[in-house]
């Protein structure tokens, strides 16, 4: 069993990484002691459910698979299945800020996947702060918006069960969480009871199969608190291992190899990659060189998208985007 005292220190290091993204950030202060006992009431609940093995209850939770229980009481509606249907298409108009706060983080953004979008990759641009992180929180429903909506398949997410809503999605975050159990339990943290032929075939998609049937203890093996026993690479391919393991139909990536070395990247990047090409994926990323092969960048700026395009159109424009890419000294060719 995880302690509550190591999920509460997890969920605190997360939100203090999540604070550095400047001006949004600093309007989370005051909800940290809010999220954190939110957060170790889900883990506790996650816990206890898996352990008495009942799937159907268990409300999915671990930072990087984006599974945090609404704290909302209104009664959702149950949503169509999603069977059916290969890829989820989301589309979001809407105004938001931040609970407390007198400025508004995201003053007006539509964004819609349903045009052409659905299974292909899109990815989030712009400097820190300027709304990037919130859309892909709005997205989860981590927060209800102030205005307007966000619907995926055609159906708000407020009248969604919160569970069918984000077991169809997955989250790869920049700093992997990972408890100290087995791989094989790290990995089956993201769909319980899944099968170890499930778990193998997560691996193998995520890249990892080779190294970990190589190990002595095969899946077995530990993995240390919060995943020491292994590299920052190592690591976060489990957490994309994770994330795959459930098939998720919108995969959300935010900052997924930015803490990694350039090897590391190299290797992460291209098990991304893969994985984009087979679902709707939506990417938050800073270093731009690892989203140019993207089908559309939005570039965000004070909460507005203000440029949207393949990277070669938006080089042409000689705008944002540009200037974005010029400040990473990224080569520019028009």
């Amino acid at each position: 069993m995880v302690r509550a005292q190591e999920l509460r220190q997890i969920v605190r290091n997360k939100i203090e990484d999540d604070q550095n993204e400047s001006s949004e950030d600093e309007e989370e202060e005051g909800e940290i002691d809010e999220l954190i006992a939110k957060e170790l009431k889900e883990q506790s609940l996650d816990l206890k459910s898996t352990t008495q093995q009942t799937t159907d209850s268990i409300k999915h939770k671990a930072s990087d698979v984006g599974s945090l229980e609404s704290s909302s009481t209104k009664k959702a509606k149950q949503p169509k299945s999603l069977e059916d249907s290969s890829d989820m298409y989301l589309m979001m108009r809407l105004l938001w800020q931040y609970k407390g706060s007198m400025k508004m983080a995201i003053p007006g953004v539509f964004l819609s996947f349903i045009d052409g979008l659905v299974g292909k990759s899109v990815a989030l641009v712009g400097a820190s702060g300027s709304g990037k992180t919130s859309l892909i929180r709005l997205a989860q429903r981590l927060y209800d918006v102030n205005s307007g909506s966000v619907s995926v398949e055609g159906l708000d997410v407020r009248d969604w069960n919160i569970m069918a809503l984000r077991n169809n999605m997955a989250l790869v975050s920049q700093e992997p969480v990972l408890f100290n159990y087995t791989i094989a339990e790290n990995i089956e943290y993201g769909k319980p009871g899944a099968t170890q032929q499930e778990i193998e075939e997560a691996a193998k998609e995520a890249n990892i199969y080779n190294f970990v049937h190589n190990l002595p203890d095969g899946f077995n093996t530990s993995v240390g608190q919060i995943g020491g026993r292994l590299s920052g690479g190592q690591k976060q391919r489990v957490a994309i291992a994770r994330a795959l393991v459930r098939k998720p139909k919108l995969l959300l990536l935010d900052e997924a190899t930015a803490a990694l070395d350039s090897r590391s990247e190299k290797i992460v990047q291209k098990v991304l990659d893969k994985a984009a090409k087979e679902r709707t994926t939506l990417t938050i990323a800073h270093r731009l060189n690892t989203i140019q092969d993207c089908d559309l960048i939005v570039v965000f700026k004070k909460g507005r998208i203000v440029e949207r395009g393949t990277h070669d159109e938006l080089l042409a424009r000689k705008g944002a985007y540009h200037l974005l890419v010029q400040q990473q000294s990224l080569q520019v060719t028009h």
